[in-house]
């Protein structure tokens, strides 16, 4: 296993060097003008607008309700819809469903069989309920996200403290198309487990993330993800277990090798400072790279997609030393540690933390979460959407690119062992170089007065590589997948 810790000097320069920054499309906040107001999780509709999923107080009948925003593709706020009882309902997850509906999970004591339970409403795109269940029993459960699944039905992750081995154990449900529970799995041991978000994997099996204080001898936090079967029987679990105390708050399936990324939070023994963390694990579920990233703020990951099978964007928050506001951030790093571009947000200079973001249809992603202090309300749900890039992808130091696409062409991509370039015009002085994933020179070559060149590169292992031409002063370069 491959574990690096990362300075502020060095994440600084990778930033300045590609000089790589998203475009914010628009920034805005939602929510009931007297209350409290808080975004947790966004999908994006057909049209291009959105739909937020969150909680808000003193609007619909209980101490907080589950509250829904519809905006337009601009973010300009539709309609706003409070859904509950006459206690607390929290929304905390929205996805769509196969029959072009949403379904929201968060929890509930407003109705249901104990303290809380989990709160699944099932909704179409005017925010209409179509239905809704509770589950759980005589104790606390709490729903922190939901999935939709090849059958047509829904995976739950959670907590529970009604069933298990423990104080409150991992608690996984999977619900059929129509809300009806099929199994109820929990896993833990005699202290704290919660679990934060479940996905099906390409093959059926479910992943199941979260942390656990059972495990370390020093009684700080694991992180722990569970594989299950498709009947929710055990397969086996996966545990980062450091000196330093771990949280894992979300995973996303790396495509198209079938390992996955995992984000969250690390945090040193006797530090109050978090590290950036995540983690690649391959699809045997053995972990491959760790990556924890002191950036000079306390920082947390709440979410994290990933692109394919090695770039991902993350979101969550920093905390400056010795500031009392902390600013959500956006970032994206190639195989974890390169880092493409980054927005910090401070919303008019108040505290902000982005609980998820979501690619959308146009290239870029919208983080959702959470501003203070900052109307409507006494602080207020927010969404920010952020433009594509367009910058390299590698932490490779390269000059930015001049060459225009249609000045030359680069095939096949991927390729089985044989690169292929062809320039409109003849190019007095060429010089190529690849570059591995690791940043390492591993081909490099002059040319001169050519149009067409070929290169057998067979030799290469399978990956990602960065091609870098210079052609008579003008600088590009290109991703190139090795697959043989």
């Amino acid at each position: 296993m491959r574990k690096i810790l990362i300075s502020i000097a060095l994440l600084l320069a990778f930033a300045f060097a590609v000089n790589a920054q998203a475009p914010i499309t628009f920034k805005r906040t939602y929510g009931h003008g007297s209350g409290y107001n808080e975004g947790h999780s966004v999908v994006q509709l057909p049209d291009s607008g959105y739909i937020m999923a969150g909680s808000c107080s003193g609007l619909g009948a209980g101490a907080s309700d589950i509250m829904l925003i519809r905006t337009d593709k601009n973010g300009i706020q539709q309609w706003l819809k409070p859904i509950g009882g006459l206690n607390v309902d929290v929304a905390r997850s929205i996805k769509p469903t196969a029959d072009g509906n949403y379904i929201v999970c968060g929890y509930t004591n407003s109705s249901g069989n104990g303290g809380y339970d989990v709160y699944v409403v099932k909704i179409n795109s005017d925010g209409d309920t179509l239905f809704t269940k509770t589950y759980g029993g005589a104790d606390w459960d709490f729903g922190y996200s939901i999935e939709p699944t090849t059958d047509g039905g829904y995976i739950i992750a959670g907590e529970t403290y009604s069933y298990g081995n423990g104080y409150n154990d991992f608690y996984a449900l999977k619900i059929d198309a129509t809300g009806n529970q099929q199994w109820q799995k929990t896993f833990g041991t005699d202290t704290t487990d919660i679990a934060y978000q479940a996905i099906e994997t390409y093959n059926g099996n479910f992943l199941i993330v979260g942390y656990s204080a059972g495990y370390s001898a020093n009684n700080l936090n694991d992180v722990v993800v569970v594989r299950l079967a498709a009947n929710g029987d055990s397969l086996r679990s996966v545990k980062l277990a450091t000196t330093d105390d771990e949280t894992a708050y979300s995973i996303a399936e790396a495509k198209p090798d079938s390992g996955y990324f995992v984000s969250g939070t690390s945090r040193p023994a006797n530090s109050s400072v978090n590290n950036f963390m995540h983690f690649k694990v391959n699809k045997g579920d053995t972990i491959t790279n760790v990556y924890i990233i002191n950036n000079g703020f306390s920082t947390t990951l709440r979410s994290i997609i990933a692109l394919n099978a090695t770039d991902v964007v993350v979101a969550g928050y920093s905390h400056p030393p010795g500031d009392n506001n902390n600013f959500g951030l956006a970032q994206e790093f190639f195989l974890g540690d390169w880092y493409q571009w980054g927005v910090d947000i401070n919303l008019q200079n108040k505290e902000e933390d982005f609980m998820q973001i979501i690619p959308t249809l146009d290239g870029g992603f919208c983080a959702v979460g959470t501003v203070k202090e900052v109307s409507p309300g006494l602080n207020s749900a927010t969404l920010v959407k952020m433009g594509p890039t367009g910058q390299q992808a590698s932490g490779v130091l390269l000059p930015i690119i001049t060459i225009a696409d249609n000045e030359f062409k680069f095939y096949p991509n991927p390729t089985t062992g044989l690169l292929n370039l062809q320039f409109k015009k003849t190019v007095k002085q060429l010089a190529l170089t690849i570059y591995n994933a690791l940043g390492q020179q591993v081909f490099a070559k002059n040319y001169t007065n050519t149009s067409t060149l070929q290169e057998d590169i067979s030799a290469f292992d399978n990956g990602l590589y960065l091609i870098q031409i210079i052609t008579d002063g003008s600088v590009g370069s290109q991703r190139l997948v090795v697959a043989k």
